[in-house]
């Protein structure tokens, strides 16, 4: 057993450093392709942060274990606002001024919604897989057109995220050993995830929704608290919110195009309306002073706590 938690844990490490080498690896090529700076900090804000669960979703849908993948998404979207939010904000006060978010907050409840509503009957279809793959290409549009029109200091940001001045040859190198390092280390959870739930005596769904939603969240909780310390509101704010929609709507979409995915009710009756109630309480936080106070920091962290411990008390350890 410690050899597979062992390898568990190898796996969380490695996709969070081939995020990390993809995030250099890309922004270098596309700059190198004529691509605006903004354009380049726009997306490695927005996809960065979820390159890791889309990974895991990817080769869980291989191997067939899509119940692994939706319970590590739907986890994954409450430990964004709950603990990597909640730390960012306990850290220092985020104070936003990147007001195009907004709209894709919108997106994330929309879109969360819309994944409750069209799995009641317990099945999401390839249809409706694909109108959450159309919203996310909405929102994401939505996102861009906003965001061109934003003040100076945001596109400063995004410019300053987005240069890197590597070789063509280093660029390439990066690309090509993190897509190595998302193929091993995805692989390496989704095949230990499994003998992890045996040993657990728990469904993969769970195993989702707690191990694997939680671990690999920790590396991104941990920057997301350093940059915090930094005055980095935006990005903070920007890389959980973009994550969130491509959780839920990108990577549940996709699932579902696959041939249908099943929704457990379970999942119905808790964690989809908790993650729904969790992106709607920073709804207003972002629509009045566009700060999230240490308070309101506290107030997230112990959302997820409480999450964290009536999971663990409604599957305890067999």
């Amino acid at each position: 057993m410690f050899q597979i938690v062992g390898m568990f844990l190898l796996g969380v490490l490695v996709l969070g450093f081939g995020a990390s080498r993809l995030i250099s690896g890309a922004s270098g090529l596309a700059q190198k392709m004529n691509w605006s700076p903004f354009l380049v900090g726009f997306f490695l804000v927005a996809f960065a942060t979820a390159l890791p669960e889309l990974s895991i979703s990817l080769h869980a849908m291989k191997y067939g274990n899509e119940q692994l993948a939706l319970g590590t998404v739907v986890g994954n979207n409450i430990v964004n606002f709950g603990l990597t939010l909640g730390l960012a904000a306990i850290a220092a006060t985020l104070v936003v001024s990147w007001r195009a978010l907004n709209g894709v907050l919108l997106g994330v409840i929309a879109s969360t919604v819309a994944v409750i509503l069209m799995g009641w009957d317990g099945e999401i279809t390839r249809v409706e897989g694909m109108i959450l793959i159309v919203l996310f290409i909405v929102f994401t549009i939505w996102a861009l057109m906003s965001t061109r029109s934003e003040g100076g200091r945001i596109r400063e940001e995004l410019q300053s995220l987005g240069r890197n001045r590597s070789s063509l040859v280093k660029n390439v190198f990066e690309i090509v050993l993190a897509i190595a390092l998302f193929y091993f280390g995805s692989r390496a959870i989704v095949t230990t995830a499994p003998a992890i739930g045996l040993a657990l005596n728990q469904p993969q769904l769970i195993v989702g929704l707690l191990p694997v939603a939680v671990a690999i969240s920790v590396p991104e909780a941990f920057a997301a608290w350093l940059a915090a310390r930094r005055g980095h509101g935006n990005l903070v704010v920007g890389h959980v919110l973009g994550s969130s929609l491509i959780n839920i709507s990108l990577v549940i979409g996709l699932l579902a195009m696959k041939g249908g995915l099943e929704i457990p009710a379970s999942l119905l009756r808790f964690e989809l309306p908790l993650a729904a109630i969790v992106a709607c309480l920073m709804y207003p936080m972002l629509r009045g002073d566009m700060k999230i106070t240490k308070m309101e920091g506290i107030l997230l962290f112990l959302t997820f706590l409480v999450w964290l411990g009536f999971e663990l008390i409604r599957v305890p350890l067999t």
